[in-house]
């Protein structure tokens, strides 16, 4: 059980990283790995990944990240990607330079079963739009290239960049892919492949053309097709998303076509109140480039995982944890003008007792179960303030069974 008592006051925070990265200086590596949480931090070079939002020049900006030891990836409209040993982590949320600072989030690949339900199969009777001139981009797993699906009728590929950042970042452009398809080896010329199957088969839904049956082309059999690979499994993180995003934008105006950016990923983790930094990057693209961009109608809209309402002077929620959880995480949003206070109540009756929530880091035990929380201060862009919560064991699983917050 958690018992919530509210009182007013004021925070004066100006804390710049969200509850994320909070947890990440304190939470032990094993913990975080069981959550997925994958920081780079067992090497000697301890780098991490961080997306940012800055105030001064790309350059001025680029100069302090570097003089930090650390790499700018400049994506526009003062959004970057930037990578720093993690003990210049304090020294960089500090400086005046950068506004807020955000770790990448993990996306899932989401998709329907089928054309079918796509209501696909009544564009091209009734309507005369098969996508020519259009260019198509996906951030995905990748694509099959070597499919008839991504090919004209003469057998040239329809795909003008396959852009990989599970390689490092190769580009392939449309003379090495249709290069690659006449080759008896075509991976020795194009080595990406599609290891999942999800972006081969987004793609397909949006623009499957050529050479195959009608009933399985997609909605703009005519357009061209850009493919970002992210990632080799189904997780694809946010910062590879905004990194997508950017080079999509560029080839659009490389080429001179409009732009229609599919994004078929999605996340459970943060506030889906459009203040997460991807959000607010997707949202200034869209506002300000020749772009549509489109993302998956979510596969879970009924499941439940987020709830929304007022707090009370005190109450409880309580929720059923299986028996074989090793972790579970829980995002709570509030203004920083009320002061909170968390008890949580496994099922054998032991607590963690009241723990007031203040700006910063707590952990302690109920019973054989850990419990860490972070709570951030208000963002520069929103005056609402992020408490993370994450349940986690000494031993197999958590206790399961009724938890009370």
């Amino acid at each position: 059980m958690i018992i919530i008592a509210e009182s007013e006051r004021q925070v004066s925070s100006k804390a710049k990283v969200d509850a994320s990265i909070g947890l990440l200086t304190n939470v032990p590596t094993a913990i975080l790995n069981k959550l997925g949480y994958k920081f780079n931090l067992e090497d000697q070079s301890n780098i991490i990944e961080l997306v940012i939002l800055y105030r001064d020049s790309p350059d001025e900006t680029r100069a302090f990240v570097e003089g930090l030891g650390g790499t700018f990836q400049d994506l526009g409209f003062n959004f970057a990607i930037v990578n720093i040993p993690i003990n210049k982590l304090e020294e960089l949320s500090v400086s005046n330079t950068i506004q807020y600072i955000e770790l990448p989030k993990n996306l899932y690949e989401q998709d329907q079963e089928s054309n079918r339900v796509s209501c696909i199969l009544q564009l091209a009777p009734n309507f005369d739009v098969p996508g020519e001139g259009v260019l198509i981009g996906f951030v995905d797993s990748g694509i099959d290239y070597t499919h008839p699906a991504f090919m004209n009728s003469n057998g040239t590929t329809r795909i003008e960049y396959i852009y990989d950042l599970s390689t490092g970042g190769n580009i392939y452009n449309k003379q090495m892919i249709d290069e690659a398809i006449k080759s008896t080896n075509p991976y020795s010329i194009v080595p990406s492949i599609d290891n999942t199957g999800h972006g081969t088969h987004v793609a397909g839904i949006a623009c499957a053309g050529g050479n195959i049956n009608p009933i399985y082309r997609g909605a703009a059999p005519n357009a061209s097709i850009a493919m970002v690979k992210a990632a080799r499994g189904v997780t694809i993180l946010s910062s590879q998303i905004m990194q997508g995003i950017k080079f999509l934008l560029d080839r659009s105006k490389e080429l001179n076509m409009p732009l229609v950016i599919s994004i078929s990923l999605s996340t459970n983790d943060g506030a889906h109140n459009g203040s997460s930094l991807l959000e607010q990057y997707i949202r200034t693209v869209a506002n300000l480039e020749r772009v549509s961009i489109v993302i998956a109608a979510g596969n879970e809209g009924d499941a439940g995982h987020h709830v929304g309402g007022e707090l009370n002077k005190t109450q409880r929620e309580t929720l059923n944890i299986a028996s074989d959880e090793q972790s579970v995480v829980m995002n709570l949003y509030k203004s920083i003008l009320p002061n909170i206070s968390i008890s949580i109540i496994g099922p054998t009756g032991q607590s963690s007792g009241n723990i007031n929530i203040q700006e910063g880091y707590l952990q302690g035990a109920i019973g054989s179960d850990r419990y860490d929380i972070y709570a951030s201060g208000a963002k520069p862009f929103e005056l609402n303030s992020e408490i993370k919560i994450i349940l986690s064991t000494r031993s197999e699983y958590i206790v399961g069974g009724v938890w009370t917050l």
